[in-house]
């Protein structure tokens, strides 16, 4: 995935259909396109915990609680949430991903002493 990834899921979770806030619409699309770590509301909602995301949300999260997960449903890959398992594995693959093409093994480097 790359940057028209990035900025389309962005604009498709600020869009009128989603109503997602900036700051929620770029943690989706930089988990989903690097694979980097939300806040708690955002790893609840991923991982399909629904009291832990409405315990955690502010209210702007609050309010846009049922859009947020009809973008996840409807919008985010099916690979990247459903469970604490997918998520992590999901990070993990995009940070490997990162490093191989940063030139890096991810079993460690030939030049490590």
């Amino acid at each position: 995935m790359n940057d028209r990834t990035f900025q389309g899921l962005k604009q498709t979770a600020m869009s009128e259909k989603y109503g997602i806030g900036e700051t929620m619409a770029n943690t989706f699309a930089n988990y989903v396109v690097h694979g980097f770590h939300g806040g708690s509301f955002f790893e609840a909602v991923m991982t399909n915990n629904l009291m832990g995301a409405f315990g955690r949300c502010d209210a702007e999260n609050g309010r846009n609680l049922k859009n947020i997960l009809m973008f996840v449903h409807w919008e985010i890959p099916g690979t990247c949430h459903g469970s604490p398992e997918i998520y992590k594995a999901w990070c993990e693959s995009k940070q490997k991903e990162a490093e191989k093409s940063a030139g890096k093994t991810v079993e460690g480097d030939a030049n490590d002493e």
